[in-house]
């Protein structure tokens, strides 16, 4: 399929919006909130903030390597290619729950994570909108680089507050990147009268299809979730 780039300023504006707000939230939890159950299975709130840790490691890395090369990669592609090995998955959330059991207490990682959050929001708000990234084997103009990234932090947001109901939402912003990029991969947009934040957990598998929606999606159903 042919790439259809995301807008830079649309990206980083969501970037922005959600990182600062994801680094409020973790800041303002106590250890007893940080050890509650996430929308992960098998993970707990501290898990889901060590797993966007490693996200950010992973930004910092991308920020650092600008390629002359020609983008092979967009917003949607990425996620299209990004999540098919299960085993690989499943190793990841073994080793997600080892490092975060390795602090003596939960509050000593969100130190980490508020710092690591603190530099990729500097670099974003530094970065330059026509350049490209070099990020797992893949090209991605700076924009999408960021989507990708904003829709990680919105789907895994949602995720840290299934039993953390007087918590912020995601930022706007960010549920309007995500839902762009649900309907990229759907090919269309969703015939379904979701809001944002509940479209992003049907798109993703975190909640599942009633019979309705089954029916009002048709043959797209079969494509659901678009990822997971």
């Amino acid at each position: 399929m042919p790439l259809a780039f995301y807008p830079f300023q649309r990206a980083r504006d969501a970037f922005l919006a959600e990182y600062a707000l994801l680094d409020e939230l973790a800041a303002s939890l106590t250890d007893e909130q940080l050890l509650l159950a996430s929308r992960c299975r098998g993970w707990a709130v501290c898990d889901v903030l060590c797993h966007l840790h490693i996200g950010l490691e992973e930004i910092l890395v991308g920020f650092a390597s600008p390629t002359d090369r020609q983008a092979d990669t967009d917003f949607a592609s990425y996620w299209r290619d990004c999540c098919a090995d299960d085993d690989l998955d499943l190793g990841h959330a073994r080793f997600v729950r080892l490092v975060a059991s390795a602090y003596a207490r939960p509050g000593a990682l969100v130190a980490h994570l508020r710092k690591a959050t603190g530099a990729v929001l500097r670099l974003a708000q530094r970065a330059a909108g026509d350049g490209r990234l070099d990020f797992q084997e893949h090209v991605l103009p700076v924009g999408d680089f960021l989507a990708t990234w904003v829709v990680e932090a919105a789907v895994h947001h949602l995720d840290l507050t299934v039993e953390l109901p007087d918590a912020p939402p995601p930022a706007p912003p960010s549920l309007a990147v995500t839902r762009d990029t649900l309907d990229a991969l759907l090919g269309r947009q969703v015939p379904v009268a979701w809001d944002d934040a509940t479209y992003a957990m049907k798109g993703t598998g975190r909640l599942p299809l009633t019979g309705g929606e089954r029916q009002a999606l048709g043959p797209l159903s079969d494509r659901f979730p678009l990822f997971g």
